[in-house]
């Protein structure tokens, strides 16, 4: 008998355990999407430091989380005056919310600063949004 009521308890802390940790990946899985992708393109080379670029792309990256107009989750944005002009394509699951959408935005830009920090030309996309930085070179 001791062995069996030893066995319900640890059977019951596995499924505890098992349940703490589904709830936890769901609620860190609800704050940014699991699922990401970037590339880095290197086709219209990098930006220096400090440049009127990096300026331009900053003011780009810092409006996103703060657009007036939602217009059902699809922005085009650009910052700055030829040679050092910065555009970018940004787009929601159209299903979000505006807050979830900017969130997404925001931290999707924010990792492509990261993740591609001189490169004049990127995109990075989820499963809920999609930012693409570039000059108009690309086109």
């Amino acid at each position: 008998m001791k062995w069996a009521m030893g066995s319900s308890s640890s059977t019951f802390l596995l499924f505890l355990y098992s349940f703490l940790l589904s709830l936890a990946t769901l609620t860190l899985s609800q704050l940014h999407d699991v699922y990401f992708e970037r590339n880095c393109s290197d086709t219209n080379g990098n930006f220096t430091p400090n440049s009127a670029y990096q300026t331009n792309l900053n003011a780009i990256i810092s409006q996103l989380p703060t657009l007036a107009h939602f217009n059902y989750g699809f922005f085009n944005l650009s910052a700055g005056g030829s040679p050092d002009k910065v555009y970018s394509s940004a787009l929601c699951r159209s299903d979000l919310t505006q807050d979830r959408c900017y969130s997404c935005l925001n931290y999707t830009a924010t990792e492509l600063e990261r993740l591609c920090p001189w490169n004049k030309t990127a995109i990075a996309w989820s499963e809920l949004c999609l930012v693409r930085l570039y000059t108009l070179d690309e086109w």
